[in-house]
């Protein structure tokens, strides 16, 4: 496919949907001022149409987009008062690990718990009057809807981990309307977009006071819970309700079946057997065939422009007995504050620790921004334009790896039956053995 975007289409998100670069964040459709906007959620993943004979090229939705340029210094300056020194982390002033004291909410959440823990001790003690919360919606199979949740109990009701696409920027219409503060809940492009809206809409940084940014290496689309309940041979459209992480750390996924009592449960981790991790890693596996490719563009894995970013504690060896654990960093004055209440009320636990921990932790992921620029290679050679990160790492070329992930993606395009998706096993197999591969020998170089 090769450039040929019109004059018309670089005023608005057209040109940012036509070069594969859309983070389906939805955000356009919140800010344009006549709702020329829509997002078609009838595919994989939501994309934004354009009413044109509507449009007046305002070029507002263009400019909260963060999908073809985001200012990763001047909005670190700008909103966390700092310079953007870290490429790797961003600019933050603690790294921790952490989880709730109560032993019953840290089993029902996700993770430590800490992004709930936090939204609600922020609605107890009138830092914020609302919590931007999303969850599956009654529109379609997979499809999620981003609300505000003004009580406790509408906080914890909301969805934990959720494997599929979510519009969290549709919520900046309701934001609007909504009298008082709000706490913002979501992905690092979600927080770009925000980020971005508030610098040109006044009104919604009065109104966002607090962000929390969760720890993100790709969003699977809808055809990936789509394939991993095909593989377990169970009809999508017989499912009544779908939770991706449940009973305790690292969880599993259970389905619950309509016109049936019976509960699907799928472990996760050291539980699950090979075939139905293979099962898992083909889905959801992070750079898989069910991941939109601009997810393989993006630099910001750890939230960064948020107050505070959080995510899962993994292969530090803490106590996951009575439940997982948070890693997470504190970027913000409000945040170090908001979290010194928390331990000080005996609500969390709070541990400090040292960068290189943190990146141990998350270092498959890490691995994968290294590799942006091969990535952003690739991306050209196909034709379309790469996204800016002003401020973005380096990082290393590595095009072959790259190129693997990016042929998994036009398998799945490909895929138009079950029979087709069942190929996808061993190819998902074959390339998690080259990325591991791949891996060691950065990791020898680098040492």
């Amino acid at each position: 496919m090769k450039e040929n975007t019109c004059e018309t289409d670089k005023k608005h998100i057209g040109s940012v949907v036509k070069n594969n670069l859309c983070c389906f964040c939805g955000t356009c459709q919140a800010v344009c001022p006549i709702e020329a906007i829509t997002m078609d959620c009838s595919g994989s993943f939501p994309v934004p149409i354009v009413d044109v004979s509507r449009c007046t090229q305002c070029g507002l939705c263009r400019s909260v987009c963060p999908g073809h340029e985001v200012d990763l210094q001047a909005i670190t300056k700008d909103f966390l008062g700092q310079a953007y020194d870290r490429p790797m982390t961003g600019f933050h002033l603690d790294c921790f690990t952490g989880a709730v004291c109560d032993e019953h909410l840290r089993s029902q959440r996700t993770s430590g718990g800490l992004a709930k823990e936090i939204a609600i001790w922020g609605l107890e003690n009138k830092r914020w009057d609302a919590v931007v919360v999303s969850q599956f919606s009654n529109e379609g199979f997979c499809r999620t809807k981003t609300t505000l949740a003004a009580t406790v109990e509408e906080v914890e009701r909301s969805a934990g981990s959720l494997y599929c696409p979510v519009t969290c920027g549709t919520v900046i219409r309701q934001i609007e309307k909504k009298n008082g503060t709000v706490c913002f809940i979501g992905l690092p492009c979600h927080i770009q977009a925000l980020r971005k809206a508030q610098q040109v809409l006044p009104w919604l940084r009065e109104k966002v006071c607090f962000t929390i940014g969760l720890f993100c290496s790709g969003t699977p689309g809808v055809d990936a819970t789509r394939f991993f309940l095909k593989s377990h041979h169970i009809d999508p459209n017989s499912v009544e309700l779908m939770v991706y992480r449940s009973a305790g750390w690292p969880g599993q996924i259970q389905v619950c079946l309509k016109d049936s009592d019976v509960l699907h449960c799928f472990p996760r981790g050291k539980a699950n057997t090979f075939i139905n991790h293979l099962k898992f890693a083909t889905a959801f596996h992070h750079g898989g065939a069910f991941f939109h490719p601009r997810c393989s563009l993006c630099p910001d894995y750890f939230a960064e422009l948020a107050d505070i970013s959080l995510g899962d504690a993994w292969k530090l060896h803490l106590d996951a007995e009575s439940g997982g654990w948070n890693t997470g960093l504190v970027r913000s004055r409000c945040a170090e504050q908001i979290m010194r209440e928390l331990q000080q009320a005996g609500r969390i636990v709070y541990n400090s620790i040292g960068t290189e921990q943190l990146l141990k932790s998350h270092k498959s992921s890490i691995q994968m921004r290294k590799n942006l620029l091969s990535a952003m290679n690739l991306h050209t050679r196909l034709g379309f334009q790469k996204p800016i990160f002003t401020g973005q790492p380096k990082g290393t070329s590595n095009f072959l790896l790259t190129l693997l992930c990016r042929i998994q993606w036009f398998c799945k395009k490909r895929a138009k039956a079950q029979a087709h998706w069942n190929g996808l096993w061993v190819f998902t197999f074959i390339v998690s053995f080259i990325q591991k591969l791949n891996n060691f020998i950065v990791q020898r170089k680098e040492a």
